[in-house]
């Protein structure tokens, strides 16, 4: 397993060029993801294209997070996070993003570091989830293969996967959380 780890982190960090590529929007989204913005995506689910705002304002946040990024002003970065995490950041009574935003941002993102070789991602899970429908969401999962054993819990059922050349995931790594996979997708019949 632990040369299979490597060669895999090897294929993983392979896509930290092509995440240089992400826009400052996506960078927010994708930071807000690792920080716990997955905890509260429900509740964006029920908010309407037409509650929305500006997109303009969206740009503003994420400018504001790349300056802080690059200045590492931590005060300004937790913030922003706690913010994304509160559940429908709003702007003049109307919302900066609903899922369907956020789901498009985080699209676009995963479209820029499509795997150029497969990629075996990890994760525990607390429920008995089919893989179907656990490709329907935005999930984390790690490029390190012991992460199922190291992160789970008792009783979580550890899912390993391995995903195809041209598959589009988002390299969570600096932005989120060390050797994380953002993924949303159909996810391939594994070997049985």
């Amino acid at each position: 397993m632990e040369v299979l780890d490597e060669k895999n982190l090897q294929v993983y960090h392979s896509l930290g060029g092509a995440a240089s590529k992400y826009t400052d929007v996506e960078k927010l989204f994708i930071a807000g993801w690792g920080s716990l913005l997955y905890l509260s995506i429900d509740q964006y689910k029920g908010i309407s294209d037409s509650q929305l705002a500006s997109m303009d304002y969206v740009y503003d946040a994420a400018k504001e997070y790349a300056e802080a990024r690059s200045s590492n002003d931590k005060d300004t970065l937790l913030d922003l996070n706690e913010w994304m995490e509160e559940g429908g950041p709003m702007k003049n009574g109307l919302y900066l993003f609903n899922y369907n935003r956020m789901d498009r941002i985080l699209r676009s993102a995963a479209e820029k570091t499509r795997l150029k070789e497969p990629l075996t991602i990890t994760r525990a899970e607390r429920t008995s989830r089919s893989l179907e429908d656990v490709g329907k969401e935005w999930n984390s999962w790690s490029a390190g293969t012991s992460a199922g054993s190291v992160f789970g819990g008792k009783g979580d059922q550890s899912l390993t996967v391995d995903l195809p050349v041209g598959t589009p995931v988002i390299y969570g790594h600096e932005l989120a959380d060390p050797e994380e996979i953002i993924f949303k997708g159909q996810i391939p019949r594994q070997p049985t």
